[in-house]
């Protein structure tokens, strides 16, 4: 793949204008960032005019500050779809087939979170401590569940991911992700080395091998998402329902910062996951292509007409 593909779109019948300034990747990664600055920037006048407090939280500003992480990127993401790439978003793909791999894409995050969390537990880096009373399981689950993965996935996998893909190809792709992740991660305050490279292998390696796995399908990959969120959060984060202490080498338990996320076991699971999806992934692609050669006529024949006049 070309880095001119990245600047210029490949479609020879599109005035050479909307080919670099209208449809290249490049050019619809700028088109979003400023779609999502004015949709975020509405949003906050908006908040300001009605004297709404527009921060995320608990009690009365829950509702603004949801609206306030999951609109904008929808908005401009819909935006982006519609009136730049100019794809038709077709409501009938939201059939009973795609609900059912969404439900088992959430519950396989659930499943990897809390297996590395038992893992931990089972070697001793952490113990439970007890229940806590009184958590805020909608707002929990809206705010750091549904938000962060629709945020997110949006973002990172339907316009980062899917332009640097088409325009530079998939490493470089993965390569952005994996960075991205590790730079935002080191801003964050108590942030270490390890830290960092904890949550890039989680969120930048796996999630886009999940995306690929589910043939880009951003719905699955957003169940997928919200269920290891919701279980990070609801069950075992700040506001989770299970109390526990860390103990043992940081390595180990990831400290008490950060917990189960910064362990080495979660790096590790992760990867272990992250190669078995993009594995089967190639398989597939590699198995899509045999199969489309098989279908095309020997070399030196003419292709036999699937109708018309017989010779």
């Amino acid at each position: 793949m070309s880095w001119k593909h990245f600047f210029c779109y490949e479609e020879p019948l599109l005035p050479i204008w909307k080919r670099i300034f209208l449809r290249s990747p490049a050019s619809r990664l700028l088109w979003f960032a400023g779609l999502l600055l004015i949709a975020s920037g509405v949003l906050h006048v908006a908040y300001v005019l009605l004297g709404v407090a527009g921060s995320s939280g608990h009690g009365i500003t829950f509702f603004p500050g949801f609206i306030e992480r999951i609109v904008p990127p929808l908005l401009a993401y819909l935006a982006l779809v519609v009136f730049i790439e100019r794809r038709r978003i077709n409501v009938g793909t939201f059939r009973l087939s795609l609900i059912g791999r969404s439900g088992i894409a959430l519950l396989c995050g659930a499943l990897l979170a809390g297996t590395i969390f038992l893992t931990i537990l089972g070697l001793k880096g952490a113990t439970l401590t007890g229940w806590r009373e009184g958590v805020p399981w909608i707002e929990t689950i809206l705010v750091y569940g549904l938000t962060t993965s629709v945020g997110e996935e949006i973002v990172m996998r339907g316009v980062i991911f899917n332009t640097l893909d088409e325009g530079a190809g998939p490493w470089v792709a993965f390569a952005v992700s994996i960075l991205i992740f590790c730079l935002t991660h080191l801003t964050n305050p108590h942030a270490t080395v390890w830290s960092a490279i904890a949550f890039t292998v989680q969120h930048g390696l796996l999630a886009p091998a999940v995306y690929l796995f589910v043939r880009r399908s951003l719905t699955v990959s957003i169940a997928a998402h919200m269920g290891w969120a919701v279980v990070q959060t609801c069950l075992l984060g700040k506001y989770g329902l299970i109390a526990y202490q860390t103990r043992g080498p940081t390595w180990l338990s990831g400290g008490p910062v950060f917990g189960e996320q910064a362990s080495i076991i979660s790096s590790i699971l992760c990867i272990v996951v992250a190669g078995l999806l993009l594995g089967m992934h190639s398989r597939k692609a590699a198995c899509a292509t045999l199969e489309d050669l098989s279908r095309q006529p020997p070399s030196g024949k003419a292709a036999t007409p699937l109708a018309g006049p017989a010779a």
